[in-house]
């Protein structure tokens, strides 16, 4: 593989900890989670994840922690996989993927999970802590660092995990980074892409996020055809970005 370093970041849900794990075990790299890093460091002040993400609102020597790993990372001298929404920007000759993935799935992921830190009753209530979760991420994320994770224009690669198994996402993640896949590229379900009005037919996919839809602009045809066949992921390139960049369906 070129790349020295790989970073994965995504959407609560995603499952960025299962990918991140098979591409592990494919290539031998080693996993620095920085998910792992916060839950140690709630559990060692007996508070949830949700509860410490409330606080490091106002304390910022809790991301300065998990933000100095990070950045101690770029020299290591090892292959590695960064399971971070974070690393992209700390690590920025890495290459830089992000999953996302339809929120009915996120939640049922989160809610299937049962972590000993996130019970859930119902898919609608792991929906709803997702959400908090995120907003209060995304909200620190603009105040520390001015940057929106979520922005498609950040990656090399936007791979869509609601399709696929681990296994083969892994896959995908190795061929993007042998190849590489050019900054840009976008990997998604056909069925979950909406047909811009007046899209070309003719040529690659175009991509363009509007307010959270992936809207195909140009390569209709494409996008059409791999429909019809039943393709899991169509390969295309993001052309524009506008609004929160969450893949849902029509």
């Amino acid at each position: 593989m070129n790349a020295t370093i790989l970073t994965v970041s995504g959407l609560i849900g995603s499952g960025k900890t299962s990918v991140c794990r098979e591409l592990s075990q494919l290539t031998g790299w080693r996993v620095v989670s920085a998910g792992t890093i916060l839950r140690r460091m709630a559990e060692e002040r007996g508070l949830s994840v949700i509860e410490l993400n409330e606080i490091a609102r106002t304390d910022g020597s809790i991301d300065q922690l998990i933000d100095d790993q990070l950045i101690g990372l770029r020299n290591s001298g090892e292959p590695l996989i960064v399971d971070s929404r974070l690393a992209w920007h700390f690590i920025p000759d890495a290459y830089k993927i992000h999953l996302v993935v339809d929120t009915d799935i996120a939640a049922d992921r989160v809610f299937r999970a049962q972590r000993s830190d996130e019970s859930y009753a119902t898919p609608a209530d792991a929906y709803a802590a997702n959400a908090k979760r995120q907003m209060i991420e995304n909200e620190r994320f603009q105040q520390y660092y001015g940057i929106d994770c979520e922005d498609w224009r950040n990656y090399d690669l936007v791979l869509d995990s609601g399709t696929l198994p681990p296994e083969r996402l892994a896959e995908c993640m190795k061929e993007a980074v042998e190849g590489p896949a050019p900054k840009g590229s976008c990997w998604l379900s056909p069925r979950l892409v909406v047909m811009g009005e007046g899209a070309r037919e003719n040529g690659t996919p175009e991509i363009s996020v509007i307010e959270g839809k992936a809207r195909v602009v140009g390569g209709a045809g494409a996008v059409a055809q791999a429909r019809a066949t039943g393709e899991p992921l169509v390969r295309g390139r993001l052309v524009s970005y506008e609004g929160q960049g969450v893949v849902v369906g029509s």
